[in-house]
């Protein structure tokens, strides 16, 4: 992988990413990020920092190419009330009993899931057009 300031820029595009999200991740400011990307005699990225921007870029080709998509993962957190998780379990579920509780709610979104046809996949744009 190349890994020039025009190839930073590149990924950062193609990955949706700006300067903001780069000075983020590596604790500078955005300023610092811009001096580093400049078109014309650009400030030399420190090798940490450089080597920290590598691993990104990586991380991002390793996703890339498993084409992981939303309807392959989907994890969320959710905060229930003790009323609400009462609520939201049938009388044989104690609320208090974690596992059970857990296990019942994995089974309705496994079931609702199971039940619910795949989002459709963007068309691919016909170039012969």
């Amino acid at each position: 992988m190349d890994y020039s300031v025009e190839s930073i820029k590149k990924w950062l595009k193609s990955t949706g990413k700006d300067r903001n999200w780069l000075a983020e991740k590596l604790y500078v400011s955005k300023s610092t990020v811009d001096n580093w990307l400049a078109p014309s005699t650009p400030t030399p990225i420190p090798k940490s920092k450089a080597a920290f921007i590598h691993s990104l870029m990586e991380q991002s080709q390793t996703v890339e190419s498993k084409k992981v998509n939303y309807d392959d993962v989907l994890t969320f957190s959710v905060r229930l009330t003790p009323e609400e998780w009462k609520a939201l379990l049938p009388p044989h579920v104690d609320p208090k009993d974690y596992a059970a509780a857990e296990k019942y709610i994995r089974n309705l979104l496994q079931s609702i899931v199971d039940s619910t046809p795949p989002m459709p996949r963007p068309q691919e744009p016909d170039n012969n057009a």
